[in-house]
């Protein structure tokens, strides 16, 4: 089967490994099983990965602890 290459891919000659080739494959398990733990986040199309080389361009996700607790985000009104 022949694989459309994605424009956007950054490492067209391994695209047949990336998740978004992968997926339009159909096939999800092993999608699955390329996915979790996910530690990068492909910048084309946003599926995770757990290793960078399933990503046509791979962006290290954050690690937890570097998320804080999420307090920071939180509004809270003053009391009068």
């Amino acid at each position: 089967m022949a694989h459309e290459v994605n424009s956007f891919c950054k490492h067209t000659e391994d695209h047949h490994i990336h998740l978004c080739s992968l997926s339009a494959e159909g096939r999800k398990q092993m999608v699955a099983c390329l996915s979790q733990p996910a530690d990068y986040k492909c910048g084309n199309c946003g599926q995770k990965a757990r290793l960078a080389e399933n990503c046509c361009d791979p962006i290290q996700l954050p690690e937890l602890g570097q998320l804080g607790d999420g307090a920071d985000n939180l509004y809270v009104e003053k009391c009068r």
